[in-house]
């Protein structure tokens, strides 16, 4: 089951069923993704992703052709759509019921939460042995010029566990 966070909300599944701020889980970092994901008509339709721990490579965005720009799909805005996003995605257990769940996203700030929660993990991780960090959810926002407020996922590390 996929977690998400847009616009300020934390849901789960297909149902976006409301995950409340400050739940808490277990992050698998050993189980963090990343790369890209190819999009047409709302589905993905492929995957270039690997494990982090892997040190899987990341190709550049010109490694992955469609490089013109006139063939992408237009928004209701009218500009158009890079078919390809950067995508990252991180195994965690919910310390509610123990369900695992994978958090996605191909946003700036998603990536980049994941990204300063695996940092912290590395340079952490040795004075907890095996243990995974234990996470709230939570988020924090900014004022941008164009687009307004604009809603950041935040992973809080509480604890460590196994």
């Amino acid at each position: 089951m996929f977690l998400k966070f847009t616009k300020g909300d934390w849901t789960l599944g297909e149902e976006a069923k409301r995950v409340p701020e400050g739940a808490t889980f277990v992050a698998n970092l050993e189980e963090y993704y990343r790369g890209w994901v190819r999009w047409s008509d709302g589905k993905p339709t492929d995957h270039l992703i690997g494990r982090v721990i892997d040190r899987h490579r990341v190709p550049a965005r010109e490694e992955l052709g469609d490089l013109d720009e006139s063939k992408w799909e237009t928004e209701p805005n009218g500009a158009r759509r890079d078919p390809w996003a950067r995508t990252s995605y991180l195994a965690l257990r919910d310390l509610s019921n123990d369900e695992i769940v994978c958090f996605t996203s191909s946003s700036d700030g998603g990536r980049r939460a994941v990204a300063k929660l695996a940092d912290r993990y590395d340079k952490l991780r040795h004075r907890h042995k095996a243990k995974m960090p234990v996470v709230t959810l939570q988020s924090e926002s900014y004022q941008h010029n164009l687009y307004g407020k604009i809603f950041k996922p935040v992973f809080h590390i509480v604890d460590w566990a196994y």
